[in-house]
């Protein structure tokens, strides 16, 4: 199985960061997608609706882990991958947080990645996207 795994730290408490992850408001202000449903509970949706290369695309998502400021997990199947909506080519998106003195160390996990060009990819976006969070959540 292809994942990524990423680690970042935040001078922010989990509390604030765990609600830039969770509240579709906040998500939306730092990540560039057009929006985001979410139940905000476990076995809630957490669905994404953006565009990728010009084409507009849906992340499908279940919330599997929502532990206010400490676990966050949805697993999706996404539009913009090519495969079909089957169980076996959903991918799972886990934020870890630990708050010590204030601060926020997140480890971020993407699994079940299906081919290695897309985990390439994504190495790059997780960079980019992990770097506004942090951003985002020190200026809040």
């Amino acid at each position: 199985m292809l994942e990524i795994k990423k680690t970042i730290q935040i001078s922010a408490p989990a509390k604030r960061v765990f609600d830039a992850l969770t509240i579709p408001e906040q998500v939306k202000s730092y990540f560039p997608i057009d929006s985001v449903e979410s139940d905000g509970h476990l076995g809630g949706q957490f669905v994404i609706h953006g565009h990728a290369d010009g084409l507009p695309f849906t992340d499908f998502g279940t919330i599997d882990r929502f532990e206010s400021g400490k676990e966050f997990q949805y697993t999706y199947w996404s539009t913009n991958h090519g495969t079909d909506r089957l169980p076996e080519n959903h991918m799972t998106i886990r934020y870890l947080l630990t708050e010590i003195d204030g601060e926020t160390h997140l480890e971020l996990q993407h699994l079940n990645l299906l081919r290695e060009e897309r985990m390439q990819i994504m190495r790059g976006v997780w960079d980019f996207l992990l770097g506004n969070l942090k951003a985002y959540a020190e200026s809040a």
